[in-house]
């Protein structure tokens, strides 16, 4: 499972890789 972080003003979206499964979620 990989774990990445982008930077973006405003907000950090992170992306959770999993079986094959991408998850999208967002701080605020």
């Amino acid at each position: 499972m990989t774990v990445s972080t982008s930077s973006i003003p405003q907000c950090a979206v992170h992306i959770i890789e999993a079986d094959g499964i991408q998850v999208f979620y967002r701080e605020d």
